[in-house]
C-alpha cells in the first residue's frame, strides 16, 4: 500500500445532508464528506492516525453545495492509501470507487477515483462550474393568471431574457452575504471554501434580512395573517460611498452562461419544469438562488425590469428574491491542465475529467437517484412558500421610479467614463508601437 494523491467524482442527493463541507460543530454523519471520509477510512484509504483530520489527509474540493444541494460532478482530492498498481489498466479507479461505494448510503456514490498531481487542489484548478435549476413550470404563472400555454410560453421567454441579462462580469454584491466578501473580511472566513449557510445567515444584516423568520410579534400571529401581508421590496441608493459597505473585486463573478430551456418532463409521470442552466467560473454564497428567484419574480410580473439592471451596478443596495434549494444541482466541473511535469497524464489524461465509465455512472445515478428525488422535491411544501413570498412583494411605484431613474443616470456617466479609459488606452498602445 502507498499514499497516492487521487481525485473522487462524487454525485449525491443532499436533502438529507448540511451541505458538502465538513463541518466541526455537527455530526459528522451530517455533512457529504463526513460520510465520505467515514467510507474511504472503512476501505482502507485513511488510517486510523489521518481519520477525522481532513487536514492530515490533504483534503480539498472543487466547490462547495449548501444544506439540501446535490451534485453530480463534485470532486474531493485526498491522500488515500492504495495499491502502488490499482491504476494500471483501470486509469478510472473503478475498483476504489466500488470499494468506497460499499460503505456508502444510497444518496452518495463515487463515480471515478483518478490520478491526480501532488500539488492538486480540487478548488484552485477548477475553472469552470455549471449549475442546474428544475424549476416547477406552473410556478412562472403566478395565482390569478391565465395558464394558458401562450401565456407560460411568454412566461419561460422572460425568465431567459433576466436570466441572459446576468451574462458577463457583474458585482453580484446583491446577490449574495455582502458582507462575507468585504476586503477586510480575511480569506478563511468567506467564500466557496469555508463559509457555512448558518454562519453565513447569522452573520448579514445588509439591509434586512427578508429570507429570515418572522420574529418578535409575528410569532404570534397565524401562518395565514403572516402570509397575507405584503412583503415590501427593499433597496437603497448609494450616493457616496461607505467605506464600511464598499463593492470591491471580491463581489464580482463572471457568468458565462445563464439560461434556460422549454417546458421538458424530468421522468415519466413527473410535472414539467423548466430547466435553468447557469455556467460560471465560481459562484458567491446563495448567488444562484438568488439568480434564479430574481428571473422567476421578473418573469411572474412582481418587480420591474429596471430594478434587476440596477441590482447589478456599484450604488445599488437591494435585497433580491431567494429561491428554494431542493432542486439545484452542480452538473458540471472543467479544471485547467496538469503540470507538464507531472506524469499522471498517462493515467489521467491533459486535465482531469470523467472518462466513459465514469460518465456511465454519473447517467445512471442521475436517472435511477437524483431525477426521481427531484420530481419529488418539485412537490415540496417549499415552492407554496416562495410563490406566496412572491406574490406579497410590494413597492411603491414613485420611489421605485426614482431608483430606477437614478440607476439610468448612473450608467451613462459609467459609460462614458469606460469609453474614455478605453479611448486612452488605445492611444497609449498606439504611441507605443510608434515609438
Amino acid at each position: 500500500m502507498k499514499k497516492r494523491k487521487v481525485a473522487l467524482h462524487v454525485a449525491y442527493v443532499g436533502t438529507n445532508y448540511r451541505g458538502l463541507v465538513f463541518q466541526n460543530n455537527l455530526e459528522p454523519d451530517a455533512t457529504i464528506e463526513g460520510v465520505l471520509e467515514k467510507a474511504i477510512h472503512a476501505m482502507g484509504g485513511i488510517q486510523d492516525s489521518n481519520f477525522r483530520d481532513l487536514a492530515k489527509s490533504g483534503w480539498s474540493r472543487s466547490s462547495r453545495t449548501d444544506k439540501g444541494v446535490h451534485s453530480l460532478a463534485s470532486v474531493v482530492a485526498l491522500k488515500m492509501e492504495c495499491r502502488e498498481d490499482v491504476f494500471d489498466g483501470d486509469p478510472e479507479g473503478s475498483s476504489l470507487a466500488a470499494a468506497i461505494n460499499e460503505h456508502l448510503p444510497a444518496e452518495i456514490r463515487v463515480l471515478a477515483v483518478q490520478r491526480v498531481n501532488n500539488s492538486f487542489s480540487g478548488r484552485a484548478y477548477c475553472d469552470q462550474r455549471s449549475y442546474s435549476y428544475y424549476l416547477p413550470a406552473s410556478l412562472l404563472v403566478p395565482e390569478g393568471a391565465d395558464a394558458t400555454h401562450h401565456e407560460l410560453e411568454a412566461r419561460v421567454q422572460k425568465l431567459r431574457d433576466c436570466l441572459n441579462y446576468f451574462e458577463g462580469n457583474h458585482p453580484f454584491h446583491n446577490y449574495t452575504k455582502r458582507k462575507l466578501y468585504r476586503a477586510d473580511v480575511n480569506y478563511s472566513q468567506r467564500g466557496t471554501e469555508a463559509v457555512s449557510e448558518d454562519d453565513a445567515s447569522a452573520s448579514d444584516s445588509d439591509l434586512d434580512d427578508e429570507q429570515s423568520q418572522p420574529a418578535g410579534s409575528r410569532l404570534a400571529d397565524s401562518a395565514t395573517d403572516y402570509r397575507s401581508r405584503p412583503r415590501p421590496l427593499l433597496y437603497q441608493w448609494l450616493y457616496s460611498m461607505d467605506l464600511k459597505d464598499r463593492v470591491n473585486i471580491s463581489h464580482y463573478r463572471r457568468i458565462l452562461t445563464a439560461t434556460c430551456s422549454n417546458p421538458l418532463v424530468l421522468s415519466p409521470g413527473a410535472q414539467p419544469c423548466v430547466h435553468v442552466t447557469i455556467v460560471g467560473t465560481s459562484f458567491m454564497l446563495h448567488q444562484i438562488r438568488h439568480m434564479v428567484g430574481t428571473a422567476v419574480a421578473y418573469a411572474r410580473g412582481h418587480i420591474p425590469w429596471g430594478f434587476v439592471e440596477a441590482s447589478l451596478s456599484a450604488p445599488a443596495r437591494t435585497r433580491m428574491p431567494f429561491a428554494p434549494a431542493e432542486v439545484l444541482v452542480l452538473d458540471g466541473s472543467v479544471f485547467r491542465t496538469f503540470p507538464s511535469t507531472t506524469q499522471v497524464s498517462q493515467w489521467s489524461g491533459d486535465a482531469l475529467a470523467l472518462r466513459e465509465q465514469g460518465l456511465r455512472a454519473q447517467r445512471e445515478f442521475a436517472e435511477e437517484v437524483l431525477f426521481p428525488s427531484l420530481t419529488q422535491l418539485m412537490q415540496a411544501p417549499a415552492w407554496d412558500s416562495f410563490s406566496s413570498d412572491l406574490q406579497r412583494i410590494s413597492y411603491d411605484s414613485a420611489a421605485m421610479d426614482e431608483f430606477v431613474a437614478t440607476y439610468a443616470a448612473w450608467e451613462v456617466g459609467r459609460a462614458a467614463r469606460a469609453a474614455v479609459k478605453k479611448e486612452q488606452r488605445e492611444a497609449a498602445t498606439d504611441a507605443a508601437f510608434a515609438q
